[in-house]
């Protein structure tokens, strides 16, 4: 996961559009602002992660997720 992932960084580098614009547009498709589904989808990660070691120190585990 990479932690500089941002609707910014995603609306110059993947939709080129504005960010004002993908923001709104991703919310009306999901429900959820682009900083809400990036964080439950890190979360759901971390715990994916958990499942299969749950001897991963908390501050590797958020690096593996894009938390820093």
């Amino acid at each position: 996961m990479d932690r500089n992932l941002t609707l910014i960084w995603l609306s110059e580098n993947v939709a080129f559009v504005k960010s004002d614009y993908l923001g709104k547009l991703f919310l009306s498709e999901t429900g959820k602002t682009f900083a809400q589904y990036l964080a439950e989808f890190r979360i759901a990660r971390a715990v994916e992660y958990q499942k299969g070691d749950t001897a991963i120190p908390i501050h590797d585990l958020a690096e593996l997720v894009g938390y820093h």
